[in-house]
């Protein structure tokens, strides 16, 4: 994964959402069994001669599922009218409470990220 942005979307034009920093939104309409979450849209281009999905409807498990890990966050959304699958970038709202979130976007926003396999151990690294 490289070119790691947020972007502007208009699903957070409406009531339901408060944009509580730049690109991270609080979900101001949580059903009464959930716990109040925060969300970020972000995008990326997957990288093919890593392992990596070729198109944005082919989104990669490793290493998007590695850093959900890392940060304790979630996919809430796959903008799939967004994600076409005409080139590699990815669309994708991540959510969780609100310092997992902002930590998520301090550390990966601008980086790339990849998987190391040595042996039959994979490591997560953010360049």
């Amino acid at each position: 994964m490289k070119n790691i942005k947020c972007f502007v979307c208009e699903k957070y034009n409406s009531e339901k959402f408060e944009e509580v920093e730049n690109f991270v939104y609080k979900n101001g309409n949580p059903n009464e069994y959930a716990n109040i979450e925060y969300s970020i849209p972000i995008t990326f281009e997957q990288e093919p001669k890593f392992g990596e999905g070729k198109n944005s409807k082919d989104i990669s498990q490793y290493p998007l599922e590695d850093v959900l890990d890392e940060f304790f966050i979630h996919v809430s959304d796959f903008f799939d009218e967004l994600n076409t699958g005409k080139n590699n970038i990815c669309y994708l709202e991540l959510s969780g409470d609100l310092q997992n979130v902002l930590n998520f976007k301090n550390k990966i926003i601008g980086k790339r990220v990849f998987n190391k396999i040595k042996k039959d151990e994979r490591r997560l690294i953010i360049k």
